[in-house]
């Protein structure tokens, strides 16, 4: 051995000791990162199956209470259930309230294809129309629609008279 390579050597063994100990380090570090990915992905699918079972809690609940509601309207109006139902039905896919699509399957429409008529179409209709005719329009559409343009013609067709 040269005098060199013994002036070297503590170095060459230091650098070989600490390289250990940073691989030795790294590792550790890496064991630890796997540990904590395992433990946030186990949280995660925790929540996720929290968050999936309270919505299909909610969806049971939505569901039930539909079922409820049904169930009261078929006690409650006897031959007249199917029809309320029918009624309950399509007010909850249009998005109309329930008693919205109730109330207007009790009376008959002032004229046919009311409900159909929007607002300038109806103030045209009592333009031309007689006492009446006003009452009936009146007496529909506060229950109802409640619009204000169609309310204030049919009380301005009644004060005329």
């Amino acid at each position: 051995m040269t005098t060199t390579d013994t002036q070297i050597s503590p170095f060459i063994d230091a650098f070989g000791d600490a390289r250990t100990e940073l691989v030795e380090g790294a590792a550790e570090i890496a064991r630890q990162s796997i540990n904590t990915y395992s433990i946030a992905a186990q949280v995660l699918g925790e929540q996720q199956r929290l968050n999936y079972r309270a919505f299909q809690q909610w969806i049971s609940g939505v569901a039930n209470a539909h079922a409820q509601l049904r169930q009261r309207l078929m006690e409650s109006y006897g031959a007249a259930s199917s029809e309320l139902i029918e009624v309950y039905e399509k007010g909850f896919q249009s998005g109309e309230t329930v008693l919205q699509k109730v109330v207007s399957s009790r009376g008959h429409e002032p004229v046919p294809g009311y409900d159909e008529l929007n607002v300038q179409e109806i103030q045209k209709l009592l333009a031309d129309s007689d006492v009446e005719l006003a009452t009936r329009v009146r007496d529909y559409e506060r229950p109802r629609k409640r619009r204000e343009g169609v309310l204030h013609a049919a009380d301005a067709q009644l004060s005329k008279a």
